[in-house]
Order: C-alpha cells, then sequence, then structure tokens
C-alpha cells in the first residue's frame, strides 16, 4: 500500500472516530472538565422516595425505621473548580444517578430543629438479596408492595463490562453520562428514574469497607415526614446533614481513569416540589480524583500513522 493510500486511511479513520463520537454523545462530553491528577467537585441535586417497609406513621405520613428502603435519583449541575453548569440549559452532557440504601440504625434523637423539625442520626448500607422483593438492581425494578413481582417502577439497569449488577450489599449507586440533558425531580417519580437511567452507564460505586475501610453512609434528618409537609418548595431542613464516602468498583470512560475513592460531604434534606411524586429532596457535594488518557480514536489515528511511517521507511529501504 502506498503512502498516498495510507494517507487517505488515516484521515478516513479520524473522521469515523469523530462521526461515532457525535453520534455518542450528541452533546459535549463532561470528561474535559475532570481536573487531572487532583479532586474534582461536584454539586448534585437529588430527589429520595421513602419505601416504607413496616408501614410505621406519625402525624399523618411515615416514618422513617430500621428496615426502611430509601432510592432516588440526582443531577450534577455543576463541577470542575470553575463551578461550570453541565446538563439541561447547556452545551455539556448531563451526570445521572440512581441510589438505593436501606435504613440499619437510627439513633438518639437529635430533637427539634429552629424549623420545628424532629431530627434524628441515621445510618445506611446498600441492598442485599433479602431487598429484592422492594428494590432489583439486576431487574431495574421496584416493587413498593414488597412481593417482588408488582412493578410500581422501572428504571435502566447499570451495565458496566465485567460487573454483575445485582443486590450483592454493596452496590450503592450508579453515575450515568446523558446528551438528552432531560433530567427531572420534579415531575413523577416514573419519569425521574427513566430520566436518570437514560445515558451511558460511566460508574457502579459501592459502600465497601473490606476495600476502604472508610467507606460509609449517614445522614441527620427529618424521621416525620409529614412535618415537612407546611413549608415551601426546596427548603433546606436547618440541621440536617449527609455524609458518604464510596469506592468506584466499576468504571468506563474514554478519556479519564477515577481514583477508587468517592468523598461526599456538605450535604443536606430539603423539602420536594409539591407536584413532584418524591418524599423529599437533598443536596450533596462530592470529589473524585481523575487522571486524563489519550481517547480511543487518537491511539487508532497515532497506530495508523506509525504503520504509514513504516510503510514508507520500508518503501525507501528496499529502493
Amino acid at each position: 500500500m502506498n503512502t498516498t493510500k495510507l494517507t487517505a486511511l488515516a484521515v478516513a479513520v479520524s473522521g469515523l472516530f469523530s462521526m461515532g463520537s457525535a453520534l455518542a454523545a450528541g452533546g459535549t462530553s463532561v470528561e474535559g472538565l475532570f481536573n487531572n491528577g487532583y479532586p474534582t467537585g461536584m454539586s448534585d441535586n437529588s430527589g429520595e422516595f421513602l419505601i416504607n417497609v413496616d408501614g410505621s406513621t406519625s402525624g399523618g405520613g411515615p416514618t422513617v425505621t430500621v428496615g426502611d428502603i430509601i432510592f432516588g435519583i440526582s443531577n450534577f449541575g455543576t463541577m470542575g473548580d470553575n463551578d461550570t453548569n453541565i446538563g439541561g440549559g447547556t452545551s455539556y452532557n448531563e451526570l445521572t444517578t440512581i441510589f438505593a440504601e436501606k435504613v440499619v440504625t437510627v439513633g438518639a434523637p437529635q430533637g427539634n430543629n429552629n424549623q420545628g423539625i424532629f431530627l434524628q442520626h441515621s445510618t445506611f448500607t446498600p441492598l442485599t438479596a433479602a431487598d429484592t422483593a422492594y428494590f432489583d438492581w439486576s431487574k431495574g425494578e421496584i416493587y413498593l408492595s414488597g412481593n417482588g413481582s408488582t412493578v410500581t417502577y422501572t428504571f435502566t439497569k447499570p451495565s458496566i463490562t465485567g460487573y454483575v449488577t445485582a443486590n450483592n450489599g454493596l452496590l450503592f449507586a450508579a453515575l450515568y453520562e446523558d446528551s438528552a440533558n432531560n433530567y427531572t425531580r420534579t415531575s413523577t417519580v416514573s419519569a425521574g428514574l427513566t430520566s436518570a437511567t437514560g445515558g451511558t452507564t460511566r460508574e457502579i460505586i459501592e459502600i465497601n469497607t473490606t476495600v476502604d475501610p472508610n467507606d460509609f453512609l449517614n445522614a441527620d434528618g427529618p424521621t416525620i415526614l409529614a412535618q415537612l409537609a407546611g413549608f415551601p418548595a426546596n427548603t433546606s431542613i436547618t440541621g440536617s446533614t449527609i455524609g458518604f464516602n464510596g469506592t468506584i468498583a466499576a468504571q468506563n470512560w474514554n478519556t479519564v481513569i477515577k481514583s477508587p475513592e468517592v468523598i461526599g460531604g456538605n450535604g443536606g434534606v430539603a423539602t420536594k416540589n409539591p407536584v413532584s411524586g418524591w418524599s423529599f429532596n437533598d443536596n450533596l457535594d462530592i470529589a473524585q480524583t481523575a487522571t486524563r488518557t489519550p481517547e480511543p480514536g487518537s491511539i487508532m489515528l497515532l497506530s495508523v500513522g506509525l504503520v504509514a511511517l513504516g510503510a514508507r521507511f520500508y518503501k525507501r529501504k528496499a529502493v
């Protein structure tokens, strides 16, 4: 093959990779916003739903007790050193998550805050096989009845090659990148789940104390949800906090590789939008550290270029 044909081939390969990237994203990927070699901060906005497993109530609404399951969705609205806006209304793809956890302890009462809302300290763990009657990661199904067959909600289950998606006592959350930019937590729960899980799975995050003994998830928050009803939408609950440390168990990025640790903090609970189907809202800031790597298309183009160079050298040598 002569050098003219090899050059044409290199151009064609480059064009194919560029076209593939555009078709896959349809917008600008957020990968370029990750800092190289030091933590990148991201701020989310979540909607959470309480599955009241034991049926306990107070004040005409459900209460958060041991054994209850909470699932939710989130959208990272800003990221990076400059708090760059991403997702809806921007040229960048959106980053969204789905998460699920079970209440394992409800500690001593913290008392009422200055809003008259009763707060308690709770700790949470990922779901196990025993919880598939309510929430099944492997099927992308949620059953509020707790019978494991009557489907209330569905979501696109996370999928990354090599990771078995299941209620394994470790899987806490999955991160998606989506060019649709259609995330919503102000509509129905079904619409929210669809919008949050419609993209490409980028990360699967575990709470895995075997890998990292510092992994945890806890919160100081309201346990009598009826007390939230009298406040305007998105009212921050004074004194509420959320703390989180997790481990990336699988990842699927093109140009970055993440360090395993995910650190979360500066979080709190807020009231939901009145027309929303979620139980309450929350916000949480997280930090991840990424290392930049060459794009697959760049690697292929470099390989073609090296082949062309080698062929040219061989031709000269043969002459």
